[in-house]
């Protein structure tokens, strides 16, 4: 078996948030021909049925919104009635976090050039903040939480936005790491 995947440049946010639906997706891949990248897998032959994952590096991609669709047939048509649609956006945001013994840190750099975002608004959890001259967000962690059953949430919804997309990433710590001076237990 073998899977065919082929990648769509969408032409800007506007139009890639207008397509919420899979005909409207459909629609707008019949239209858009030929495909930016395509890429064939070849499956193995298990007698399975479980969900696989797949990662694809594509050197050398362009910055914005992508389309991709995936499908057991070499060429899509509108009667194909199995396929799969998944929305891309490719940026020049690269983003690290770490739990610190009293903060949380989130680093934002450019993909390319390796330097920081500075002074660059930034929203985690829907609160507001502003990356300082290194290209970091630091949370300040509550002394009151010492202890792991404390911790409520561990995950943080991070979103950065540019003049073309919305870059939208969820980190996640363990209970451990959102301990005020967890590194630090001694203290």
């Amino acid at each position: 078996d073998t899977l065919f995947t082929k990648f769509y440049k969408v032409d800007n946010i506007h139009v890639a948030n207008s397509l919420k639906n899979d005909s409207l997706k459909k629609e707008y891949v019949l239209k858009h021909t030929p495909a930016y990248e395509k890429i064939t897998v070849l499956l193995n032959k298990e007698a399975d049925h479980f969900e696989k994952e797949y990662e694809f590096l594509i050197d050398g991609i362009d910055k914005g919104h992508y389309l991709a669709l995936t499908s057991p047939t070499k060429e899509f048509n509108s009667k194909q009635k199995f396929y799969n649609f998944h929305n891309i956006i490719v940026t020049d945001v690269v983003l690290f976090y770490k739990a610190e013994a009293k903060t949380i840190d989130f680093y934002f750099l450019d993909r390319k050039t390796g330097k920081a975002f500075i002074n660059h608004k930034i929203k985690i959890n829907g609160k507001k903040y502003k990356t300082n001259e290194f290209g970091i967000v630091s949370i300040k962690k509550s002394k009151k939480i010492t202890k792991e059953e404390q911790i409520k949430q561990t995950d943080f919804l991070v979103q950065f936005q540019d003049e073309d997309f919305l870059f939208e990433e969820v980190c996640d710590f363990d209970e451990e790491e959102l301990i005020y001076n967890y590194q630090n237990k001694s203290n």
